[in-house]
């Protein structure tokens, strides 16, 4: 039980070691171009997102500064984005019309419309039909599940990619963790932050 207290206590002095190295970065002999004007703002990106997929991505891109080790994430995250929600979207859709070709071929059966058997379910019985409509159903819904997902995956990353944005990744930060043994033989670690 200490232990996992022990951790809890050393995670919230990492974050809270992280957001003050943010603050007190300085930026006196960092070009413009490495440094964003103002904050960017996230709910725009997340907007862009959540109207095209992708979108979000693409406008965090253009406001990377030239320099950034991340302008290249736009060129493999939209095609994963349009391959999640499109793939997603393609399947749910293919499942919904499976449900209503075996919704066509029961009623046709029971004589409740007029029209012609499928032959794409002649070697299976009424039972069969049943079965396959219910496994249908539970396919869609599970893709109707994984292309909302996707899609606010797409949303949420974009969001999370424009806090990013003004984040300094520079050298002038540093942090040092080493493990200690205290004199009752505890174990412990020793946290340093250094600011160049």
């Amino acid at each position: 039980m200490k232990f996992s207290v022990y951790i809890v206590l050393w995670a919230c002095l990492l974050a809270g070691g992280f957001s003050l190295a943010q603050e007190d970065a300085t930026n006196d002999n960092l070009t413009e171009d490495t440094i964003p004007k103002s904050k960017h703002p996230f709910k725009k990106a997340a907007l862009y997102s959540a109207i095209i997929p992708g979108g979000g991505q693409v406008y965090n891109h253009l406001h990377l500064p030239k320099t950034s080790r991340r302008k290249w994430n736009v060129y493999w995250k939209v095609p994963l984005i349009y391959a999640a929600v499109g793939g997603s979207a393609y399947l749910m859709i293919d499942r919904q019309l499976e449900i209503g070709n075996l919704k066509q071929e029961y009623r046709v059966r029971k004589g409740m419309v007029e029209g012609s058997l499928n032959p794409r379910y002649v070697n299976f019985d009424d039972v069969a039909i049943l079965q396959l409509h219910n496994n249908a159903q539970r396919q869609r819904d599970l893709f109707i599940l994984t292309t909302v997902l996707a899609y606010a995956v797409n949303v949420l990353d974009a969001a999370v990619e424009a806090h990013f944005i003004c984040f300094d990744i520079g050298d002038d930060l540093s942090m040092r963790i080493t493990p200690t043994i205290q004199t009752n033989f505890a174990l412990g670690m020793t946290l340093a932050l250094n600011f160049k």
